[in-house]
């Protein structure tokens, strides 16, 4: 009897203890759920793509060191995301694009800081609450944008942040056209709600070389697309290269002394092929090479002086690329070494006769005489050879007191 009363007792007791603990205990599950870690991946483009639905903070992220968030460049939220929590991601600094669904209605304080590269955010419809610091450091965010059908007001936007207008993509007749290299992207679309009228938007691949093409086989690369539009997402394709030579450039060369002008090509440098234009139509055997211009050599000076007993050096310098050579020049006579500063015997010039100074050569002792210019007349008085009268003119005449030179000059009529 009293074992069962004892038993009675220990149920009661427990079951008020379990409606004392039961609130606590389901606050403590909310909590845990609120904080859980959202799976995700991050490709080789560098787009993080996440799994998982409800708010959103940094313990998402809290395994991934500072080189793992340099390496994102795009992020798409799923829908489902209630919250985009405080400084969930923070220290972004490479990403450039985000995808927000319009489930989000919360961006915490710092939530984007530091996220350096990010240009422009297009903020949910849901979103009701948007932190004042939630962008800080973010410096080249540029626009801030609302979708066409939402309501979101400027005023829910920090001081200072302009609220522009995005046009949502009808994504049932999006279309997307990609470059046959895979290195751009176009996406059109009609605007969802037909205020607008039709959105297109071009933009830059990521692209990832999955197998290089060579001159006989297919290659192939993933190529990624981020939108500024969010509406028309992120987008990866594959994209087939044809076989196709990998072509260098070959710039055309002018002649020159030694090698003659060499024509432009191309010159695959996988099979060594070689092409006269860019695409490959044009095969050459060779390049087309011209006939080289030659040396134009000029007399420099002497490596060794000459003489007129011993033989000598002359150098030679090319007027167009500076090559150099020497010849040998032979003894001459013209090459005599005259002493100059030495007179051997001289004479003075006259008006009639020049003068000259001997000088001898110091190798050989041969003499040369160098000549002097001859003196200026010297003259004497005009001497008068014939009055001048009222009818004629007269005439006088001076004459060279070294020699028979003479000067006749006219006098004029008398008056």
């Amino acid at each position: 009897m009293k074992t069962e009363t004892y038993r009675r007792l220990l149920s009661i007791t427990f079951c008020v203890l379990l409606l004392f603990l039961l609130p606590a205990i389901l606050a403590f599950a909310e909590e845990n759920s609120e904080s859980a870690t959202f799976p995700f991946q991050i490709d080789d483009h560098g787009i993080m793509t996440l799994e998982g639905s409800g708010p959103l903070d940094a313990e998402a992220f809290a395994e991934l060191n500072e080189d793992a968030r340099l390496s994102v460049l795009a992020v798409s939220v799923p829908e489902g995301v209630t919250e985009i929590g405080d400084g969930a991601f923070s220290n972004f600094r490479n990403l450039r694009g985000v995808v927000l669904p319009d489930s989000v209605e919360r961006i915490g304080a710092k939530a984007f800081q530091n996220c350096e590269s990010l240009s422009s955010l297009t903020l949910p419809t849901a979103l009701r609450e948007l932190e004042a610091d939630a962008f800080e450091g973010c410096g080249a965010l540029k626009a801030v944008y609302r979708w066409c059908d939402s309501g979101i007001k400027a005023s829910l936007l920090p001081e200072g942040m302009n609220l522009k207008i995005m046009h949502r993509p009808n994504l049932v007749y999006a279309n997307y056209a990609w470059s046959a290299d895979g290195t751009s992207c176009v996406a059109s679309a009609p605007c969802v709600h037909h205020t607008h009228g039709p959105i297109n938007e071009t933009v830059r691949t990521d692209v990832l070389v999955i197998k290089e093409p060579t001159c006989e086989e297919k290659g192939n690369v993933e190529a990624a697309a981020v939108f500024l539009n969010p509406g028309f997402g992120i987008r990866t394709q594959a994209v087939t290269l044809p076989a196709s030579h990998r072509l260098i450039h070959h710039a055309a060369t002018a002649a020159d002394c030694e090698n003659g002008a060499v024509q432009e090509y191309w010159e695959c440098d996988l099979c060594g092929s070689l092409f006269g234009n860019s695409s490959a139509k044009w095969s050459l055997d060779a390049p087309a090479v011209g006939k080289p211009l030659g040396h134009n050599y000029a007399f420099s000076d002497y490596a060794e002086r000459p003489t007129c007993q011993d033989d000598g050096l002359a150098r030679y310098v090319c007027t167009r690329c500076g090559d150099e050579k020497t010849e040998a020049v032979l003894a001459s006579p013209r090459y005599h070494v005259y002493d100059f500063e030495h007179q051997d015997g001289a004479w003075k010039s006259t008006c009639s006769q020049h003068g000259g100074v001997i000088y001898h050569c110091t190798v050989c002792g041969a003499k040369t005489v160098v000549e002097l210019p001859l003196l200026d007349h010297e003259w004497g008085d005009w001497v008068v050879e014939k009055e001048a009268t009222k009818d004629a003119p007269g005439l006088k005449v001076v004459k060279c007191m070294h020699c028979d030179a003479r000067v006749h000059a006219e006098i004029p009529k008398k008056k």
